[in-house]
């Protein structure tokens, strides 16, 4: 069974990256980190 977490960022509609940029970045950041890591479920 596949699972995911997901991010939300309040404020946004479907262009989060252009309503909240930095906060979009952060969360890009953080979760291709932890994605790298092999650590999916701490998202």
């Amino acid at each position: 069974m596949v699972s995911f977490e997901a991010i939300a960022l309040a404020g946004t509609d479907h262009f989060p990256m252009l309503n909240r940029p930095d906060e979009f970045n952060r969360a890009l950041e953080k979760a291709i980190g932890l994605i790298s890591r092999g650590n999916r479920k701490a998202l």
